[in-house]
């Protein structure tokens, strides 16, 4: 069980942005807590909600009126005493609250992360759950929410036991053909260590795989637009984004700095970044700026290689460049001078 004596609380809900604000307290001070909000512990029963008017008892004057559900250790989120007060969303009831709480002994403000953290050094969460936690409220897609969901519901953890469990096995069965070499050992013992080592390998190389998927799920796939000036850089994420977030010039260089949008392709968030334009130039500025191109370039998952279709000549900095993950775009097809004769 996880040993300290605080009893921690706070918002687990924003006090700002919405009509209903939550306050957890975990602890075991929960009830005190509620005691001296005046809650009546009477009234208050286990994996139950109930209504209540919290007071200010020195005041004897009304702070909020409010739901409040109580889960009894250790059948709550973090295995202790947890209670959860339904106020209104205000700034005042909160910072009233918060005071009145923060002089009861034992008693504080609950550091970030600290319920999950509480949660897992009570066994109620692995630590790849309490990850989770985090990636489930900050999802913005459905494939996001799904990853989150799954590893929630501990079906990822499974993966890693059952890995954990052949390599138990596999140990063993070594230990036995080493210790036990001149006993009678089956004579297929080096051939089953040599296949479990094998289907270990296997696994641990489709986790590390599926890992790299899932990170890019997670935190999204980075494009950077690349060329050079004035080629239609930021006319493309202004065209991707449907919105006017780049200038749009016909003067060469307008682009210094690296401009980013995010958005949902395909139900993955892509984060583009439109570039400056990639040439030789004096200006102090500008290369400050072409060197954040090429530097957003080279770490981006995906980059679009805008040409003008007249362009004869690309420079050896963007050829450098280009990979697989390289999508050239031809543009300002319509600027071709073609002459009658091969019309």
């Amino acid at each position: 069980m996880f040993k300290n004596n605080d009893t921690i609380f706070a918002p687990i809900t924003s006090v700002n942005q919405s009509g209903v604000c939550v306050i957890r307290i975990s602890g075991k001070e929960t009830l005190n807590c509620l005691k001296h909000l005046g809650v009546n512990q009477s009234k208050i029963s286990s994996q139950k909600i109930s209504f209540h008017k919290i007071f200010d008892l020195h005041t004897k004057e009304i702070i909020d009126e409010c739901l409040i559900s109580f889960f009894k250790a250790p059948k709550s989120f973090t295995g202790e005493d947890i209670a959860e007060i339904s106020i209104h969303a205000s700034n005042y009831i909160f910072h009233k609250i918060s005071n009145i709480l923060s002089k009861i002994d034992s008693v504080r403000m609950a550091e970030a992360g600290e319920f999950s953290k509480r949660a897992f050094l009570n066994n109620k969460i692995n630590l790849i759950e309490a990850e989770a936690i985090i990636d489930l409220i900050s999802s913005e897609t459905e494939l996001q929410h799904k990853q989150a969901i799954k590893q929630l519901s501990g079906e990822v953890g499974k993966i890693y036991n059952n890995l954990r469990q052949d390599i138990i096995k596999s140990s063993a069965l070594i230990e036995a053909a080493i210790d036990f070499a001149d006993e009678d050992l089956p004579k297929t013992i080096i051939d089953d260590i040599n296949e479990n080592i094998k289907k270990i390998k296997l696994n641990i190389e489709n986790i590390i795989n599926d890992n790299k998927t899932a990170q890019k799920i997670k935190n999204g796939l980075s494009l950077a637009i690349i060329g050079k000036p004035n080629v239609g850089k930021s006319t493309l994420i202004n065209l991707l984004a449907n919105s006017e977030i780049a200038i749009v010039s016909n003067v060469a260089g307008t682009t210094r700095d690296v401009i980013e949008t995010h958005l949902n392709i395909a139900d993955i968030v892509v984060k583009i970044a439109d570039t400056a334009g990639i040439r030789e130039s004096k200006n102090k500025i500008e290369q400050e700026g072409i060197k954040r191109a090429v530097n957003k370039a080279k770490i981006a998952d995906i980059k679009i290689l805008i040409i003008e279709a007249n362009d004869q000549e690309i420079s050896q900095e963007i050829k450098n460049l280009i990979d697989n993950n390289t999508i050239i775009l031809i543009n300002k097809i319509d600027r071709i001078k073609i002459g009658r004769a091969h019309v």
